[in-house]
């Protein structure tokens, strides 16, 4: 397959510079951090909280996984009711839920009921699936075919930043207070809310809310069409999903076990996100254009041939050193794929919202499995065997997907041309 290091053609001219659309871009990617910032403190606290209440992690792992029970529900249903409806608004109800979110999680740390737990994560499932539609319809509607990848490398380098300062604030947080990340969490929220609201940007292409009768069966039969032809983006969507999943469930339990052994131990992580804070500037000045998808394959297929390596010693340096290499090389992975996303997305046209459902489902899938699995795993063995497992199937997958993936996608038009020609009466 080669070793993935093709970083060549690196220039950073004027044009890339002045072009209008980064303005945008940088905007979207401020609002981004705000809102993934107070996100990450409480991805970080979720796991933690979980496991100290029920002291296990296979049930704190099915707790985490229903969120994403509800997110793939919410995938199948927005399509159908949202018709390209603004990236202002999406991202707005998204920043709304999200402070919901942090309420629902506030109430069960004074009443532990397991219902509340669930709430919280049937809300946070729902946040999670506005926040990815905002993120896809804005580089479809706003940014040119061209920069779709590096438009990805920048909004990763935003959502990176998040993710590795997350972390670090939610675990010296938590060792004051218990509700003191929510309570970070939730202004940091706000902030973006006030934000967004208060600032005028235009992201073209605003079109109506439509509310018609839902029809999950119809939404499945599209997913079934499209699927045909995208799903070598699909199954790496799912592993690189399942990936996420394991380090923001068990990684989180681990890292905090770490941070006793050792002050360097409290970086497990953040070294995960750390490596896109400035590989997502690296994508964008590549300019790759075309061959995104075997490209991102062949990242992940190295990333997780050392990700496997996590299980040979719990010794610190060892462990933190193993999860910067990986994830190094898997931050090429993600901009390549959204990219790839991004491509097909412009070529739905105004049926663009099936396909982004379906990509977000990918998600949703590995969120319900991926905590899950890996609670049980770490309930068998522990953390550090369950993240070193989910990277040797890994390398199986990848290797399979790199032969049997074709260079170009072909998208079935005159099918989905007829999409918007179908009646659906309203309830």
């Amino acid at each position: 397959m080669g070793y993935p290091g093709e970083v060549r053609k690196i220039s950073f001219t004027p044009s890339f510079i002045k072009n209008p659309a980064w303005v945008k871009v940088s905007f979207f990617a401020i609002i981004l951090f705000l809102t993934l910032f107070a996100d990450a403190i409480l991805s970080y606290w979720v796991p933690n909280f979980l496991d100290s209440v029920y002291k296990n992690s296979a049930i704190a792992g099915l707790v985490i996984s229903f969120s994403s029970v509800v997110g793939l529900a919410t995938d199948l249903i927005l399509p159908q009711v949202l018709k390209g409806i603004t990236v202002r608004k999406l991202i707005v109800g998204a920043i709304g839920i999200s402070l919901l979110f942090s309420g629902n999680l506030y109430l069960a740390t004074l009443v532990p009921w397991l219902w509340l737990s669930l709430l919280a994560m049937a809300t946070w499932g729902i946040y999670y699936e506005l926040i990815g539609f905002a993120q896809h319809q804005f580089v479809a509607d706003t940014i040119p075919l061209k920069l779709h990848s590096a438009t990805w490398g920048v909004l990763g380098v935003a959502r990176s930043t998040a993710y590795f300062v997350g972390p670090l604030v939610g675990g010296g947080l938590l060792f004051q207070s218990m509700t003191l990340p929510l309570l970070a969490a939730g202004l940091l929220s706000l902030a973006a809310f006030l934000l967004m609201r208060f600032t005028k940007v235009n992201y073209n292409r605003p079109v109506s809310f439509e509310l018609k009768t839902i029809n999950l069966l119809a939404e499945a039969a599209k997913w079934r069409v499209l699927m045909v032809r995208v799903w070598p983006l699909i199954v790496m969507s799912i592993f690189l999903g399942l990936i996420d999943a394991f380090y923001w469930s068990v990684g989180a339990v681990w890292n905090q076990k770490l941070s006793v052994v050792h002050p360097l131990g409290g970086f497990f992580l953040s070294m995960y996100t750390f490596p896109t804070l400035f590989v997502g500037f690296i994508v964008a000045k590549m300019s790759i254009y075309k061959g995104k998808k075997r490209k991102a394959i062949r990242y992940w297929f190295w990333s997780a041939v050392i990700m496997s390596w996590l299980f040979v010693t719990p010794n610190v340096y060892w462990q933190v050193s193993i999860v910067f290499a990986s994830s190094l090389l898997l931050s090429f992975s993600y901009p390549l794929l959204e990219g790839a996303y991004s491509d097909v997305v412009e070529r739905m046209g105004g049926e663009k919202n099936h396909m982004i459902g379906l990509t977000n489902s990918s998600t949703s899938i590995a969120y319900i499995f991926g905590p899950a699995l890996a609670g049980l795993l770490a309930q068998v063995a522990n953390e550090r065997v369950a993240l070193s497992a989910i990277g040797w199937v890994s390398v199986v997958v990848a290797f399979w997907l790199f032969v049997k993936t074709p260079k170009k996608i072909k998208m079935p038009q005159t099918e989905i041309k007829t999409w918007k020609k179908e009646v659906v009466p309203v309830g």
